[in-house]
């Protein structure tokens, strides 16, 4: 498929499109990470700890667990927002990629 084939509404939806499901996938993808590994040490607490003390650390960590996930969620995302716009800009122009724009960063 050749820039000539596909006009610019049908660029901008494709781009769209693509944007959105990379920006989903990886905010499924750092909240399952971060399940995981918050629970994943709740177990390991286990050892040191007995359950009413785990279950104390758990709650009180929660909150900042969660807001370093979004937080770094907001920014990763706008960093590779950027990144996408850069190497993607070629389809949005109506041109042939360059070696620039398909280069690996």
């Amino acid at each position: 498929m050749t820039c000539e084939r596909i006009r610019s509404s049908e660029a901008e939806q494709l781009l769209w499109r693509v944007s959105a499901r990379l920006t989903t996938q990886g905010w499924v993808a750092s909240l399952i990470g971060a399940i995981i590994v918050f629970f994943s040490i709740g177990f390991i607490l286990q050892l040191f700890f007995d359950a009413d003390e785990r279950d104390a650390l758990g709650l009180a960590n929660l909150p900042i667990i969660s807001g370093s996930v979004i937080a770094f969620g907001v920014a990763m995302t706008w960093i590779l927002k950027r990144r996408q716009h850069q190497a993607l800009g070629w389809l949005r122009e109506g041109r042939d990629p360059t070696s620039v724009s398909t280069a690996r960063r």
